[in-house]
């Protein structure tokens, strides 16, 4: 995950999402990259994948599933070029879960 932003790319958070017990679990990454400044927009670029955990036979595989979230897979908070104020909905475990809640069934 590279926006161009003249930080390096962080890894904010790391989880396994698994209350959907008839359905594969989710591993959760969420990464983030700082933006910096006027006349570029300032603030944190966001990016969140979603891997379906399957278990074949003893072997782990990762299948993507970043695409449930469409056009919230990745965003940006902060301050726009023409000042205006943005916000990323997921920018933290807890809403990326909430948001799977109503939505992987």
């Amino acid at each position: 995950f590279e926006q161009g932003g003249y930080e390096p790319t962080i890894l904010e958070a790391v989880s396994v999402y698994n209350k959907n017990k008839t359905k594969p679990p989710i591993l959760i990454t969420l990464h983030s990259q700082y933006n910096c400044c006027y006349p570029r927009p300032e603030g944190k670029n966001y990016q969140v994948d979603l891997y379906q955990i399957q278990n074949n036979k003893g072997k782990l595989k990762l299948k993507s599933y970043t695409y449930v979230l469409g056009d919230y897979a990745d965003g940006f908070e902060g301050q726009t070029d023409v000042r205006e104020k943005s916000i990323f909905k997921f920018k933290d475990i807890a809403s990326i879960k909430k948001w799977l809640d109503k939505n992987y069934k």
